[in-house]
């Protein structure tokens, strides 16, 4: 599981230093409104395959409450609070690759099920 720290996110939304996250419209490719669950997917994708945010195609999104802060994605030996969380199920793909994204609040992560441990209280 890797999770995205917010100054990255930050930095890949805005228009700065870092790749665009409003790619060009005349080249057909996706635009993210910044901070949507859509953009964080987008850019934690892109960090992951050392694409540009406009290079990640979001093929669905799905409202989910997941069973605890894990996301749905629990790692072997971690804790996770207890709380119902609000978030995304977010399918990507990028650099021929499927990613599975979760996304709640500014925090995403991709769940990737060769490391994740299932458990009983997390919904998928």
């Amino acid at each position: 599981m890797r999770v995205l720290p917010i100054s990255a996110l930050l930095c890949l939304l805005t228009a700065g230093a870092c790749s665009s996250a409003t790619p060009d419209a005349q080249r057909g490719a996706p635009t993210y409104r910044a901070g949507s669950p859509e953009a964080i997917a987008a850019a934690v994708v892109a960090q992951q395959t050392g694409s540009n945010v406009d290079e990640v195609a979001i093929r669905s999104v799905e409202a989910i409450q997941f069973g605890d802060s894990s996301l749905g994605c629990p790692q072997p030996g971690m804790s996770y609070l207890q709380v119902i969380t609000p978030g995304y199920k977010i399918l990507a793909e990028a650099a021929n690759r499927s990613f599975d994204v979760r996304v709640a609040g500014s925090r995403g992560l991709i769940c990737d099920p060769r490391t994740r441990s299932e458990s009983p209280r997390s919904q998928p």
